[in-house]
C-alpha cells in the first residue's frame, strides 16, 4: 500500500493556457516539488512541460484537475492551481511566495 501524501484540486482557467501563460506556468511547474500534473479530458501532463500544457488545450473557463503525490503535494498543488485560477501572469493572492 502506498502511503505517500496525495493532493488533487479541480480549478477553472481564468485565461486560456496558450503560449505565454503556458510558458509561465511551466516555468513555475519546474520549480515546485513534487511533480505536479494537469488533467483534462483524460489527458495527464506534467505542469513543468510547456508542450504538455499546450496539448491539453485549456481555454478560459475550462476545468482542469491539478494533482501531485509525495511530501509537499498540497503546497505544490495550491501554487499551480492558484496560478491557473488567477492567470499565470498575475501575482499570487495568497500562499507561498513565488
Amino acid at each position: 500500500m502506498d502511503s505517500a501524501p496525495r493532493c488533487a484540486k479541480t480549478v477553472t482557467c481564468k485565461v486560456s493556457l496558450h503560449a505565454r501563460p503556458a510558458a509561465l506556468l511551466a516555468e513555475r511547474g519546474r520549480q515546485v516539488q513534487p511533480a505536479v500534473f494537469l488533467v483534462k479530458d483524460g489527458l495527464r501532463v506534467q505542469a513543468a512541460s510547456l508542450t504538455g500544457i499546450l496539448s491539453i488545450e485549456a481555454l478560459a473557463g475550462t476545468q482542469v484537475a491539478v494533482e501531485a503525490e509525495g511530501p509537499g503535494a498540497g503546497e505544490a498543488v495550491e501554487i499551480i492551481a492558484g496560478m491557473i485560477e488567477a492567470g499565470p501572469d498575475q501575482p499570487p493572492t495568497e500562499g507561498p511566495e513565488r
